[in-house]
């Protein structure tokens, strides 16, 4: 039994993936960035620990994300209410903005067995696309960086606005572009509101959840139907096991 044919046991044809943290890791570059940023702050401050710096700034950004989305200009936001908590003046810390812009030109690199996936997937003609949720000149970077068009074509690859939050609506549109049906797509994704309870919600019955490093994504109920998987490269095998029906 190849992949195509234990895909079409689960009674599918076609694959989503996400990309960020699902086929490249993204957190990490988050999290380097916003404790080199820490330093800065403690050092322009001077009267802060970091380890409290880097509890505010972490909270104060998941609590603008859930105002702002991904958008990156949210960071002015947060470096404002961090000021204000600093009992500093927002342009002093602002000075240090181009350490989180940063985030954006760590060049990207595939996980761990993604590449093999996708590899995979493409050599036993399985039709797949991605659903992204970021700033639209960034994920073209990723795209060019990791040669990604080698495995997905560029109009296969669905950009969700860095405006608003990932919902049904983006999986249902990207279903939709690409002339699949909801309930013969696999998804697979790390963000547990964005990707999984939203394709769900879009009709998609078998979802394949990586749980992200960033604790905002792991918020909700599991829906009936997914398979928690430790990372993508465990995919295939959860395929396979499925499909034996063990």
């Amino acid at each position: 039994m190849n992949l195509k044919e234990a895909v079409g046991k689960l009674g599918l044809d076609s694959w989503l993936f996400d990309l960020d943290d699902t086929l490249i890791p993204t957190n990490w570059a988050f999290v380097q960035q916003m404790r080199a940023y820490a330093q800065f702050v403690t050092e322009t401050v001077g009267s802060v620990e970091q380890d409290w710096v880097w509890n505010r700034l972490t909270a104060i950004n998941n609590q603008v994300y859930h105002e702002r989305s991904v958008n990156p200009q949210r960071w002015e936001i947060v470096i404002d209410r961090l000021a204000e908590e600093c009992g500093r003046p927002g342009e002093e810390l602002l000075r240090g903005m181009h350490i989180l812009m940063d985030i954006y030109n760590v060049r990207s690199v595939f996980s761990e067995g993604a590449e093999e996936v996708l590899k995979q997937f493409k050599n036993d003609g399985i039709p797949m696309g991605i659903v992204t949720h970021a700033n639209e000149e960034w994920t073209w970077r990723k795209v060019e960086w990791l040669g990604l068009t080698r495995y997905v074509d560029q109009k296969s690859i669905y950009i969700v606005s860095e405006d608003r939050h990932k919902g049904p609506e983006d999986w249902s549109g990207a279903i939709s572009r690409l002339g699949f049906e909801a309930k013969r797509t696999g998804v697979t994704g790390d963000s547990l509101p964005g990707d999984i309870i939203a394709s769900h919600r879009a009709g998609v019955t078998r979802k394949f959840y990586i749980p992200s490093p960033w604790s905002v994504y792991n918020q909700g109920e599991i829906p009936k139907g997914t398979e928690v998987l430790g990372n993508v490269s465990g995919l295939i095998p959860a395929i396979f096991r499925l499909a034996s029906g063990s």
